[in-house]
């Protein structure tokens, strides 16, 4: 005979989108909680980054070609540049490019490739 134990859940909003859910576990103040979407998409975008940097990204390429790296991995990754999750992108970008115009610059181009794509 089986024995079902209940979880109790717990009413959360998510750090980063703003959205309502229940969780296993009751939301602390001092550290942040995600929904499932936004859970996966920080691990996606966190193994790109991982992927990005022990690849040793070369910052001496054109940034179009930067760009295109980034975008084959997030595709690789099913990562949809979007609205929602644009400050992951840059988050991503900022880690790997220190001036702020080249990084904008970035931003637009992987956002003109995902365009295509679609």
């Amino acid at each position: 005979m089986a024995f079902i134990r209940e979880i109790k859940q717990y009413p959360a909003k998510c750090s980063r989108c703003g959205d309502k859910f229940e969780s296993h576990f009751p939301q602390k103040a001092d550290r942040p909680i995600y929904c499932g979407q936004c859970l996966q998409l920080m691990k996606a975008v966190s193994m790109v980054q991982s992927k990005l940097l022990k690849e040793e990204l070369l910052l001496e390429q054109s940034d179009e070609q930067i760009a295109q790296q980034i975008n084959s991995l997030l595709v690789k990754e099913a990562v949809e540049v979007s609205k929602e999750n644009e400050d992951l992108l840059n988050s991503l970008v900022e880690r790997l490019v220190d001036d702020e115009k080249r990084r904008k610059k970035l931003v637009r181009q992987l956002r003109k490739l995902q365009n295509r794509k679609r």
